[in-house]
Formats: structure tokens, sequence, C-alpha cells
């Protein structure tokens, strides 16, 4: 086995630990939080990025490259400090060399956008004592008992706190590019000469390893705002469609058709042998990766037949 699959088995082993961990500090008071978030997504790789050489994360972060992300989840309190959530995301990403004046990528001049549906799981470790006490009233929670009181710390208990988290997910992403107007998507036209010559065409799901720092502050006993702000690393490379070297355009234009040909060098022609057969396209032994920041609205409840009456039997109505 190569060192880097030794790396990810031990990623893999230290999720499990921690998931482990979290279900033996359970105590009887256990809660429930039904979430709910909007959020921005960044795209680490080979397109776009800083203006200057790529590097890793948020080395190479591009503002221009921003979109938006939804996120439903559940959390489970299994103890004061830690917690084990269940997200759903949906989002896009972009990547376009356009956004960087370094002068090797821009020239390169491709681009692609992506949907990246997301299903994890994650443990998240606090560094504050969450006990579920009562906080700040809001007026229109009708029917629950709540204690106003000074912000900050009361009874060895604080009203916001720090966090951080791991995990372990599947997504799914389908890399595209505009040619002639429309969007294209680049997987079947194997732009680097995959499917040919014996080798195969990546694959459209893969695991990511979330992690990350996230913030929670209590609105009161039901009502909590989180921030989380996390990096997916990937084991795939293809998310934007780059990974290897330039292939012979005229044989993709022969196997997969012309739109294959265009695709895999709309290069500015500026420096035309960067961009012929076997030059660097992009770089293989460098995963991709993306980031989430997404604000939360979380609700609190004991359980899902509590969760039910509030939703249903107009506990939680306006207070007029």
């Amino acid at each position: 086995m190569k060192y880097k699959n030794y790396k990810y088995f031990l990623h893999f082993c230290l999720i499990i630990l921690l998931l482990a961990s979290t279900s033996a500090f359970a105590q009887r008071k256990k809660k429930f939080e039904a979430t709910f978030g909007l959020g921005a997504t960044n795209f680490y790789g080979e397109l776009g990025g800083a203006n200057q050489i790529g590097r890793d994360y948020f080395y190479d972060y591009d503002l221009k490259a921003n979109r938006p992300v939804i996120n439903l989840g559940l959390r489970y309190q299994t103890c004061e400090f830690a917690a084990v959530k269940t997200n759903l995301f949906y989002g896009l990403l972009k990547g376009s060399d356009q956004y960087t004046k370094e002068q090797y990528r821009n020239n390169r001049n491709l681009s692609f956008r992506s949907p990246v549906f997301e299903f994890s799981s994650q443990v998240e470790i606090s560094f504050l004592k969450d006990k579920g006490k009562n906080f700040f009233k809001v007026p229109w929670v009708y029917g629950k008992k709540v204690v106003k009181v000074k912000k900050g710390k009361r009874n060895g208990v604080w009203d916001y706190y720090p966090y951080g988290f791991v995990g372990i997910g599947v997504f799914y992403f389908n890399p595209k590019a505009q040619y002639n107007g429309k969007w294209t998507a680049l997987q079947p036209l194997g732009t680097e000469g995959q499917g040919l010559n014996g080798t195969e065409k990546y694959k459209k799901i893969g695991l990511s390893i979330p992690y990350g720092v996230g913030l929670k502050y209590k609105v009161d006993n039901l009502i909590t705002v989180s921030l989380d702000v996390g990096v997916r690393k990937t084991f795939t490379d293809y998310i934007d469609d780059v990974s290897g070297d330039y292939y012979d355009k005229a044989e993709l234009n022969r196997t997969y058709g012309p739109v294959s040909a265009a695709l895999s060098d709309p290069s500015l022609g500026d420096h035309p042998n960067w961009t012929v057969t076997g030059e660097q396209r992009g770089d293989p032994t460098d995963k991709d990766s993306y980031l989430f920041a997404v604000v939360s609205v979380n609700y609190r409840f004991q359980n899902f037949k509590q969760l039910y009456q509030d939703l249903f039997k107009k506990k939680l109505r306006p207070k007029f």
C-alpha cells in the first residue's frame, strides 16, 4: 500500500474513533437540533485562484469564485462538549483562469462550473460547556419557559462557544464549460484523453473529509445560530476536469468530436508552446478541495414527537 493510501486509511480510522468516543460520553439529557443554513462555496483546484502559482487552500482563495450553498442538517448533542451532525448540502462550484493574473494560468484560459451535492456526518468538539440551559427570550416562542440573563457566562455555562469538527462525506459533481454560449458537460468529452489508450473516465461521485471550525450563539433554550467554516478534502483531481497533460487534439477530434478538442485547449494563444501535446495542463499530485462557509439557524427539540407537536400543533406561533 502506498504512503498516500496509508494516510487516507489513518484519516478514516481517526473519524471512526471520534464517533465511538462521542457515543461513550453520552449522558441522559440528549438534545436534537434541526438546522437550516445558507452560505458560500469556494473551490480550490487547478483553475482560477490568486494572482500567483497555485497553492493549497486559503493561499489560493479567489473571491470572484464564491457561489451559494444551502444546507439541511440534524445535530445530536451527546454530552456537554460533543455533538454528532448529519448534513445535506447543495451548492455550486466555480473556477476560471480569467480570474487570475498569473501568466500561465491566465493564458490557459480554462473555466468550469459544477453543482455539488454532499451528504456527510461530522463530530463536533466544543471548547466550552453546552448544558442546554435557558438563555435569551424570543418573543414569538409560545408556551416555552425562558429566562432572560445578561450576555456572557452564567453558572459556568456560556451563551456562545467555539468548536471544531471533522467527518466523512459522499459528494456528487458534474463539471461543465461554456461552448458557443451553452454549458457542456466535460466528463463525457475526455478532454485529457480519458477513455483512450486504456485509461478510464473519472467518476463523478467521491469521498470527502470535511473539517473546520464553528461558532455557535445561543438565543434561548430553543434557538441557536451558528457559523461553520469548513474545507472538504477530496480524493479526486477532476472536480474542475483538469488534472494531467494536454492531449493530442487531433485524436480527441476523431474520437469525441470538435467540442472535446476545443474545450481541451481554449488558451489565449499568447504562448502556443505552453499548450502543445504533453505539456502540463494540471497537477495530478494535488487533489481538489472546496470550502463551505454556512450560517445556520438551529431549533432544539428533545425528540421527534416534540418536534411534530411544535410544528403541527401550533406550539410555535407569533404573539400579537
